[in-house]
């Protein structure tokens, strides 16, 4: 819904499974982006499931979390810290 609602303002969704929230995601980068665009219509682009916590934490997150701690750094009730 946000990215066909606000595309014309030039924000683009990008979606990057993880499986570290409750499990939801335990399967083939395939068969999430399969899941993703047939039994949810995502039509924004699908990218190779990452960690967001950790040691492995994908690059860009860790990035968002130390630029963005008060968003992305548990504060406002959103986090991607463990």
């Amino acid at each position: 819904v946000l990215d066909k609602k606000y595309a014309a303002q030039g924000l683009a969704v990008l979606g990057f499974p993880c499986n570290q929230f409750g499990k939801q995601e335990p399967g083939g980068a395939d068969e999430i982006a399969q899941t993703c665009h047939i039994d949810y219509g995502v039509s924004f682009p699908m990218f190779e499931k990452v960690d967001v916590n950790g040691a492995g934490t994908y690059p860009v997150f860790r990035f968002l979390k130390d630029e963005l701690p008060g968003v992305l750094g548990g504060s406002s009730g959103t986090s991607l810290n463990s």
